[in-house]
């Protein structure tokens, strides 16, 4: 099938309307024109008529009447006086003949070099004068050929119709008349395809330059590049579709821009994430090794508490073994709380690490939720542009209505709609591809969010796990606390050990249960320090993911070339 350009087409189409219309019209007017010269014929030849007549009248008096050897006008034997109708054919430039009832009788028609007498008469022209008894003008048949004539009943003085007088115009001059009007209607015709086609190449050329441009711009905004900048200045339909594409740029602009920076700052908080979540492992690898401290120091005194209450059952080994053994535990006390001490500073510290981490990650949840609804305000700006190109192809629609109402005038105006509903379908495959980014930037932000979902639950899991630690420091700390005091005072007890030795006992074994405990608390430290330093490194695993799914979503976004 022929490739024609959307110009060539034009061209074409409005030659072939021009074209038809002409021959339309020059039809019409060939029938009207046709028609209003045998009419002026007609006139003509009734005009005629009536002079003529009064012609024969003046020049034969007398009145009409019919013999046996032919037509008389008065004492004049019309009957082959051919004198009378060449003189009246000469003045009016008619034919003319005088027929004895059906039958002519005398005329200037020739046929064959021969005048025509005897032929019959026009069958409609027999019926007007002898039925109807009225005169006939009009179109009829003379010896094979059509004539704007007029005839009129020649009548007896009785009021008889004995005979007919005819005048026809000549059919030269009809001939010559539509001939010119031909000639000058071809030549009218010409000019105005010459004309028109000049001014539909123009119009055409101008048009194809605009929607090239047109078109060049929506291609390169599909493919990302939206530094293009329309300029249309012709306030048509073509205006209002660069108009609508520089407003979309301009739109699609604010918000890569605002989805820019807000990556830049979702990669910035998961950044500060990654590196709260590795400073807070570090603390809690600090803290187990402090736990492990304080295990082995609960064990040392926990064996101590066994020699002493060993030493108790054996005081008879002597005062001297009890006493040195009761300055031993006050020194394991004292490191106890010590120990203890420092490992409620290193978990208040990590639950203040934890704290900053919670604040990193709702900074992270905020920017995502801001993300998402950036994401959203180019969702809507590209159903914006859906719904302008939507609009366009019902203006496109319209056009293509009112150009089917115009008819053949219209078909011009029909073939630009077809072009801007193309258009605008051009706009709605860009929308559609913008839309395909957004949709793969929402899943983005949909696993962010999930991410940071779960590092916030992490991180809620880990600071209730530091509470807890903190909380069993305390223990520990008021443990050991008590324990310092108790062995100050079997310190003072072993000076008196004589007289109290059932209360040392008795204390012994209340220290030995206290250790005990305190063994217990360290272990359970122990375990949740070591459940932290899981949660911890879930936590720098999410960190890690957060910053990935940033660097993804700011590829996506140099996709746009603005």
């Amino acid at each position: 099938m022929l490739k024609l350009k959307l110009g060539t087409k034009i061209n074409l189409l409005v030659f072939c309307i021009v074209f038809i219309l002409c021959s339309l019209i020059g039809t019409v007017f060939f029938h009207i024109i046709t028609g209003d010269i045998k009419e002026i014929a007609t006139q003509k030849a009734q005009a005629d008529l009536k002079i003529s007549y009064s012609y024969i009248s003046s020049r034969y008096k007398g009145e009409w009447t019919l013999k046996k050897d032919g037509l008389y006008k008065g004492k004049t034997r019309m009957n082959g006086n051919y004198a009378i109708v060449d003189q009246i054919g000469h003045l009016t430039g008619d034919t003319v003949t005088l027929f004895e009832k059906e039958v002519p009788v005398t005329s200037n028609v020739m046929t064959n070099g021969k005048r025509a007498i005897g032929t019959k008469l026009d069958p409609k022209v027999a019926k007007t004068i002898f039925e109807d008894k009225r005169r006939f003008y009009g179109e009829a048949d003379i010896v094979g050929v059509p004539y704007q004539t007029a005839y009129m009943p020649i009548r007896a003085k009785n009021g008889d119709i004995i005979g007919i007088f005819y005048v026809g115009a000549n059919q030269d001059m009809i001939k010559e008349t539509t001939r010119s009007f031909f000639l000058l209607f071809t030549c009218t015709v010409l000019i105005i395809l010459i004309l028109s086609g000049i001014a539909t190449y123009l119009f055409t050329n101008k048009m194809k330059k605009r929607l090239n441009k047109l078109s060049a711009a929506f291609e390169k905004a599909g493919d990302g590049d939206l530094t293009v900048e329309l300029q249309d200045t012709a306030h048509d339909e073509l205006t209002v579709l660069a108009d609508s594409f520089n407003k979309m740029k301009e739109n699609l602009h604010t918000m890569i821009r605002k989805i820019s920076r807000t990556s830049e700052q979702v990669a910035s908080s998961s950044e500060q994430l990654k590196n709260g979540a590795q400073e807070a492992n570090e603390a809690t690898v600090k803290i187990t090794e402090s736990i492990q401290l304080v295990a082995h120091a609960s064990e040392n005194q926990m064996a101590s508490m066994m020699e002493s209450e060993q030493a108790l059952e054996n005081v008879t080994v002597g005062i001297q073994e009890i006493a040195e053994g009761s300055k031993m535990m006050e020194t394991k006390g004292k490191l106890t709380n010590e120990l203890a001490s420092e490992g409620r500073n290193l978990i208040e510290s990590s639950s203040f690490q934890m704290k900053t981490i919670e604040e990193s990650v709702l900074q992270s949840k905020q920017a995502i939720q801001l993300l998402n609804r950036r994401s959203k305000e180019i969702e809507e700006i590209s159903a914006f542009i859906t719904d302008v190109a939507s609009q366009t192809n019902l203006l496109a629609l319209n056009a293509s209505i009112e150009a089917a109402r115009a008819g053949e005038h219209g078909r011009g105006f029909a073939v630009v709609a077809e072009e801007v509903r193309k258009l605008a379908e051009q706009s709605q495959q860009s929308a559609a591809q913008i839309s395909n980014f957004i949709k793969e930037i929402q899943k983005e932000i949909v696993a962010t969010a999930q991410s940071i979902h779960h590092v916030k639950e992490d991180v809620q899991n880990g600071l209730t796990l530091v509470r807890k630690t903190e909380d069993t420091f305390r223990e520990i700390t008021s443990f050991t606390t008590k324990l310092e005091q108790t062995i100050t005072n079997s310190v003072s007890i072993t000076e008196h050990m004589t007289s109290h030795t059932q209360e040392v006992t008795a204390t012994a074994s209340s220290i030995t249960e206290v250790a005990k405990e305190n063994a217990d608390h360290v272990q359970s430290v122990a375990t949740l320090t070591e459940e932290q330093l899981a949660s911890m490194d879930e936590i720098n695993a999410s960190a890690h993911s957060l910053s990935k799914v940033a660097t993804n979503l700011q590829k996506l976004v140099t996709h746009f070339k603005i």
